[in-house]
């Protein structure tokens, strides 16, 4: 069973929100729907926004556990009525590959996705830090990071990917940025597309 975990990036590919895999609940085969983890995701993007992204993947953390799925006899006898047999249920083995499917209704919500990009008219294309950016009293940047640091942060981001490590790879992209450096969430960016 693939147990999805999902970021929303805004149009200029910033970090806008963040849905672990708990928030997904097991629903169970009915008609011709399979068993599934399913949730209802509210985005809404700003009107200067042509796009919003969702990258759908599973964490590491997720892929060594399981899931324990009713047998289809109880299922099947609940479903008419009857005491259902005394058998052990089911357990599904986390997996890196499953079937995705989303749905989109168009309907507004008020989970709004690039809401502190600088404004709402004008179609900025200059990437805005989601969240808080507020840095901690006394800590200023007096010089320029070095290109040490910088090759780091690129060779981290590619070594995370190739284990499929996402969060710690979005993780060391906010630190990068942090610290003022850009080219680490561009490596993110090539090197996730390639996936």
């Amino acid at each position: 069973m693939f147990v999805p975990t999902v970021a929303v990036l805004d149009a200029n590919y910033n970090l806008a929100a963040t849905y672990p895999s708990s928030v997904f609940k097991l629903q169970h085969e009915s008609g011709l729907q399979a068993n599934r983890l399913s949730t209802e995701l509210n985005l809404t993007p700003t009107p200067n926004q042509d796009y919003i992204y969702l990258l759908v993947y599973t964490a590491a953390d997720d892929l060594q556990g399981s899931t324990l799925i009713p047998h289809p006899a109880k299922l099947y006898a609940k479903a008419r009525g009857n005491q259902p047999p005394a058998i052990d249920d089911l357990r599904a083995q986390h997996s890196r590959n499953g079937k995705i499917q989303i749905r989109v209704d168009g309907k507004q919500s008020a989970q709004f996705i690039g809401m502190q990009m600088p404004s709402f008219k004008d179609k900025s294309t200059t990437p805005q830090t989601i969240g808080n950016t507020a840095k901690a009293a006394g800590t200023t940047l007096t010089k320029p990071v070095e290109k040490e640091t910088e090759r780091y942060f690129n060779t981290a981001i590619r070594n995370a990917l190739k284990q499929n490590d996402i969060d710690r790879a979005m993780n060391l992209v906010n630190e990068a940025e942090k610290l003022g450096l850009s080219s680490p969430r561009k490596t993110f960016i090539d090197n996730i597309s390639k996936k």
